[in-house]
């Protein structure tokens, strides 16, 4: 599933921010019933089903929350990847730490840049890995919604004021970014699979530890299942 989201309230910008575009891309993807190869498992077919629900606001700071969506019947885990481009922009975002997660009731900020570099969970739930993804660190419950993985991209606009200085007129693009901006995309490409899992056998093997509690180490061996190792 691929969607161009453009934000209404855009219209009421310079004409360089309405150039700006989000894209947001998604996918699902549920255990098939065989695989081929050395991959000797066999998982039954799980209707799995997620979305990317999402809000764009610009101001001082561009307000942009994708979280993704349990819209199916299973629970499940994801991961999403997110990638910016043009590669100028993207470099300008990476030296700005512009990537942020800000939780409104403890006023607590992760950015995303310092979360990946020092290999840590953010207060929202989500961790960068080395295969270049961000897992959730939940089982995702049917009609529930992730954390969103950020929710403000601080750094590419300005206000502009009024002769007086005091009333905002409107908000565009640093300089740096001008000329740039119109080919600037936020790509989130994010994949779902079963929280349970049957082999070939019919025994199941779940992302919960003996306590119930969501294991990490469980998700990361469905995951890498999926690709073809199998169960141990």
């Amino acid at each position: 599933m691929m969607k161009k989201l453009k934000d209404t309230k855009l219209k009421v910008i310079l004409p360089l921010i309405v150039c700006m575009c989000i894209l947001v891309v998604g996918t699902t993807l549920a255990f098939k019933s065989n695989f081929t190869g050395s991959l000797t498992n066999k998982f039954t077919v799980g209707e799995v089903e997620t979305e990317i629900d999402e809000k764009v606001e610009i101001k001082d700071i561009i307000y942009k929350n994708p979280s993704i969506e349990n819209v199916g019947k299973n629970d499940c885990i994801v991961r999403a990847r997110i990638t910016v481009s043009p590669k100028a922009i993207s470099e300008y975002m990476d030296k700005e730490n512009s990537l942020i997660y800000y939780d409104e009731t403890t006023k607590q900020i992760s950015y995303l840049k310092n979360a990946k570099l020092n290999n840590q969970i953010m207060i929202n739930g989500w961790k960068y890995e080395d295969d270049g993804f961000w897992y959730y660190h939940d089982v995702l419950k049917s009609k529930d919604k992730t954390s969103p993985i950020f929710n403000q991209v601080r750094g590419l606009t300005k206000p502009v004021y009024l002769d007086e200085g005091q009333t905002i007129s409107h908000y565009e693009i640093v300089d740096e970014l001008k000329g740039l901006i119109s080919d600037f995309e936020i790509t989130i490409y994010q994949e779902a699979v079963q929280a349970t899992v049957y082999d070939e056998n019919g025994n199941p093997f779940s992302v919960l530890d003996d306590n119930g509690n969501y294991s990490q180490d469980k998700a990361t061996e469905i995951w890498d299942s999926y690709e073809g190792t199998p169960l141990n």
